[in-house]
């Protein structure tokens, strides 16, 4: 099976873009890991994937900041960014 695609919705984009610069790479950083990192828990350890209320999933993208994602049709929803205390 190939590696799932990665689709920001919502308002994740409007987010993401109003990041300030750095913030904004490690998000990229970690949406590019997502793919191949998600259902392999000794890969996904440095983006500390865990499961929220379902049907979402959490990953961190810093130290601060973390996204929130749903998998469906082998497609990562990403829906949100916010630090630890919004998601």
């Amino acid at each position: 099976m190939p590696p799932p695609s990665v689709n920001l919705v919502g308002n994740a984009a409007a987010i993401l873009k109003k990041l300030p610069l750095a913030e904004r790479d490690a998000v990229l950083a970690g949406l590019r890991l997502l793919p191949e990192n998600f259902g392999n828990p000794h890969l996904h350890l440095g983006l500390g994937i865990r499961k929220l209320p379902p049907p979402a999933y959490e990953f961190r993208a810093s130290r601060a900041l973390r996204g929130v994602f749903i998998w469906e049709n082998n497609t990562i929803q990403v829906k949100m960014f916010g630090t630890h205390k919004e998601v």
